[in-house]
This record gives C-alpha cells, structure tokens and sequence, in this order.
C-alpha cells in the first residue's frame, strides 16, 4: 500500500457525519495580496491566484484535493496581466492530488506525495483553511485550530445563514504569512504587527458553498514621520457544481486517479 494510501486510512470508521462518499464538488478559487501605506490611495496592485478547486469524497473523512487550470496574475487597479510563468506554476500545481482527512470540519491530517514540492502544497494547505470549518455550530465556539496560518485560537459565531470565523494572528503558534506563492516565518513578537483573519462561510447539509475571507497584517509606523505598511489579502471559495464519480475513483487506490473536468 502507498504512504498517501495508509495515510487516508487513519480517517476510515469514524462515527461523525460526513460528506456523501463518491461525490465531487467543483469549486472557483481566487486570492490576491496587495501591499501598500496605510491611507494612500487604493490602487489594487498585487499579486492573485485562481482557478478550479476539485474535491472528491473516496471515504468516510477520505478526501482528495486537485487544482486545475490555475493562473498566476498581476493586478493594478482594474487591470489584470496573467504572468509569462503562469503555465508552469499551474501544471506544478495540479500535477499530483493531495489526500488528506477531513474529520467535523476539521482538516485532521495531510498525505501529500513526497515529490510535492513545498510551496505547492503551501498553496493547497492555503485552499484547505478556506473549507475548513464548524458547519454544525449553533453558538459561538472558541478554539484551536491548525491550518497554513498556523496553530491559532478560533472563533466561529453564528451569523444567520453565515458563520463568523475570526482569528486574532498575533496569538497563533508557528506563524507563518504568505507572500505570493511561498510562505516564510515571521518573528514571534513584532512591534507594531497587527494581523487578523476574518472569515464568512457558508454551508449547507454539511457542504461548504461558499467562504470569503480577509487577512490583514498591518506593520508600523516604523518612525513618526512613517505612515504603517499594510499587507490584505482576500480569498474566496465558491461551489459550481457537484457530481457522482466513477465508482472506481472511490476504491483503495483513488486518490491516484486525476479529474476529467476540463476549465
């Protein structure tokens, strides 16, 4: 049996409810990052990411992630350049799928391959904390929670057909911020550093259909001439459509099997 194989079987057996086995949902990505001062006119430059997130359900908590058709962009203000490296960076992405458990809306455990390089799967680990979630939640709920932001204290209050996700970034464990497409360490107690995470998520029957969320890291002002550096990045995930696979995709070795949809 393959590492990413046994690794999908630590989530077999487990009573919760879970996502109907032997389904896919096609979702629309998009992130972008812009830096700038704090009161400068917006110009929305940055960098953005997007393209289609596909989740396959192999098992109880078993679950298969492929990126396709991605595109790597420049933005500056209304107009949007799509890098000369874009058609590498998206078969680098969708090239392997990445299993890993999903458990109450928890995402429990990663089976990446090891030929994976790490800032692909930074980018994946990136698509995951936007579905991860407390879809059952009838009150508000605090706690811990580990994604690509790190180990952090979470808060999920229920907003009507939304739920509220909220992070205070500055008391997480292993910090981490993105820049574009890589991740690197942030120092733990920075002077000046306010980061947080605001996330609305939708879900229905268990099935996440939408998620917006903000992160802003501000940094500053450095000197009292100095205006604060502020660093936004704001990402969605939003469900086109769901569909039943071959029911030899759900089989002890269809976590190998790539997806047929085309952009």
């Amino acid at each position: 049996m393959s590492r990413a194989a046994s690794c999908l079987k630590t989530g077999a057996g487990s009573a919760e409810p879970h996502l109907p086995v032997g389904t896919r949902y096609t979702y629309r990505f998009s992130t972008n990052t812009s830096t700038g001062l704090q009161g400068a006119p917006a110009e929305g430059s940055g960098l953005g990411l997007r393209g289609l997130v596909i989740l396959d359900v192999l098992g109880p908590c078993q679950m298969a992630l492929w990126l396709q058709g991605f595109q790597v962009t420049s933005i500056l203000g209304s107009k949007v350049t799509v890098l000369e490296d874009s058609e590498r960076l998206s078969a680098a992405l969708g090239r392997y799928p990445l299993s890993f458990v999903l458990h109450a809306g928890r995402v429990a455990r990663l089976c990446p391959r090891s030929a994976e390089p790490r800032w692909v799967l930074n980018v994946k680990r990136a698509v995951l904390s936007l579905l991860q979630g407390r879809p059952g939640a009838s009150g508000p709920q605090t706690l811990e929670e580990v994604d690509v932001l790190g180990r952090c204290p979470t808060t999920y209050q229920p907003h009507g057909a939304w739920l509220l996700k909220t992070k205070d970034l500055g008391r997480c464990s292993l910090r981490r911020a993105r820049s574009s497409l890589r991740s690197q360490a942030l120092p733990g107690e920075e002077p000046g550093l306010v980061s947080r995470l605001t996330c609305h998520q939708s879900f229905q029957a268990g099935i996440l259909r939408e998620a917006s969320c903000t992160e802003l890291d501000t940094v500053g002002p450095l000197s009292e001439k100095a205006s604060a550096v502020h660093m936004r990045t704001l990402s969605s995930l939003t469900l086109l459509r769901e569909m039943s696979l071959d029911p030899a995709v759900t089989g002890d070795q269809g976590w190998m099997w790539g997806p047929s949809e085309q952009t």
